[in-house]
This record gives structure tokens, C-alpha cells and sequence, in this order.
């Protein structure tokens, strides 16, 4: 009798399933409307996108029509005083991460007085709210209100809870009342964080800091920026602080 042969079992590969982290791909917002053909069109198309990046859910990159000139005649918020367009506010999760991309587009200001952009985290909330802005010109926004807020930062106002990166971005010729010609951070309801890069800020008027005026908590970072010409009636006339750290790389003024 010959041998009896063992069969082998065959080899088993084993699959396993792990779980992915959750990630939402960013809604990309751009615009098709030039404001130079029709502005009222233009700024009505970017409210659109800023209250859908405010309601849904996800990260949202809104793409500005390059080299477009978008001028301002109404408020779309009355929050903390006029502005040109609708508060970035946290959405439904309780976070909201916006990217704008100016594409060298600018910003200018019609007869009424207003600011440009409030931004606006959760009250004790940290990083709540964080807008990007590349390469977008700010130009002559004016806060003026009877108190308060109102009257703080000529072109973007920030509130506690926020986070605001700047890159390649200009300020000129904005106005506040009292805080913050350019720029107000106001963390009294919460930590700010900032990191500005490449941006020139010019020209900008307040009661204090004709640029940039920070109160309570926060940490602020610039890197290869531009001060000149920026002034203040009672205060600081570049960067005003009450309370925070700053940090100056490259950073020159003139």
C-alpha cells in the first residue's frame, strides 16, 4: 500500500475593518459673478455663501472673483453694529472653519458706515469659529456706533472664541470710533488666537490702536508684516494690548 498523503489546509487571510476618522470634504463656494458687471449680484451671491458656510456642517473654501472690486451700500448684519456682510458664527456642530480666498479682490465701503467682517466663536469656548483669509484687500471701513462694539474695528471686528489667520492681506484707510482701525480682537468672552503673515496695514485711524487693538485673552502672531501711517487719538497708534501675548517676526514699521 503506497503512503496516504496529509492535505494541507489551505492558508486563511484574515480581513479586518478599522474605522476611519470622520472627515467631510469642504464645500468649495466660488464665485461666478464679476462684480464689475454687476455688484449687487456679486455681494448677494457671497452673503449666500457666507450664511451657507454658517448652517452646513462642514469646512467651506468661498473662492472671491479674482481681482473683483465688491463695494458695499447696506449692512447685511446689525450685530456689534453695521456690517457689510453676515457674521461667521459657530454652525450646527458647534464649529465652523472657513477659508476665503480673496484671489486679490478688494473690499470698499458705499456711503453708509460699516465694517467689513464680524467674527464671532462661543462664549468660553476656545477656537470655536477659525476664517483664513488670503490675499483680500480691505479699503476705507468705518465703525462708527453710538457705544460699545459698534464703534470697535474698522474692518473686522473678532470676538472671544475665534481664531483669524491672515495671509497676504491689506488694510487701508479703515476707521473705528474707539478700538482697532483695522482690526479689533475682543476676548472678553473668550481666548483669541491670530497669525498674520505678509500683511500690510496703512493708514488706519482709531481712538486706540490705529491698526490692531486686543483686549483680555489671547495670542497673536506676525510674521514679515507692514505698519506705517497708522494713528491714534489717545493710544497706540500701530498695536494697542491689554493683556495678551504678541510675538513680531519680521514684522517692521514705518
Amino acid at each position: 500500500m503506497g503512503k496516504r498523503r496529509r492535505l494541507s489546509s489551505p492558508s486563511v487571510t484574515r480581513i479586518s475593518v478599522e474605522r476611519l476618522d470622520d472627515r467631510i470634504a469642504p464645500a468649495m463656494l466660488t464665485a461666478t459673478i464679476n462684480p464689475a458687471v454687476n455688484n449687487a449680484g456679486a455681494v448677494a451671491e457671497l452673503v449666500g455663501f457666507i450664511n451657507q458656510a454658517n448652517t452646513n456642517n462642514q469646512p467651506d473654501t468661498i473662492s472671491l472673483f479674482p481681482f473683483g472690486t465688491y463695494t458695499f451700500a447696506a449692512a447685511a448684519d446689525a450685530t456689534d453694529g453695521a456690517n457689510a456682510l453676515p457674521s461667521f458664527v459657530a454652525d450646527g456642530i458647534g464649529k465652523n472653519t472657513v477659508t476665503l480666498l480673496g484671489n486679490m479682490a478688494k473690499f470698499v465701503r458705499g456711503a453708509p458706515e460699516m465694517r467689513y467682517l464680524r467674527i464671532s466663536g462661543a462664549t468660553g469656548g476656545a477656537n470655536a469659529v477659525e476664517v483664513s483669509i488670503e490675499s483680500l484687500g480691505f479699503f476705507g471701513g468705518y465703525s462708527k456706533g453710538a457705544s460699545g462694539a459698534a464703534q470697535d474695528g474698522g474692518a473686522i471686528l473678532v470676538n472671544g472664541g475665534a481664531t483669524l489667520n491672515l495671509k497676504y492681506c491689506a488694510f487701508d484707510g479703515n476707521k473705528a470710533d474707539d478700538q482697532g482701525g483695522a482690526i479689533n480682537f475682543n476676548a472678553q468672552s473668550g481666548r483669541i488666537e491670530a497669525s498674520i503673515f505678509g500683511t500690510t496695514f496703512v493708514n488706519n485711524l482709531a481712538a486706540d490702536g490705529g491698526a490692531i487693538r486686543n483686549t483680555f485673552d489671547g495670542f497673536y502672531r506676525f510674521d514679515e508684516c507692514l505698519f506705517g501711517g497708522n494713528s491714534a487719538s489717545t493710544g497706540a497708534g500701530a498695536v494697542a494690548s491689554f493683556v495678551a501675548s504678541f510675538e513680531f517676526n519680521d514684522a517692521c514699521s514705518t
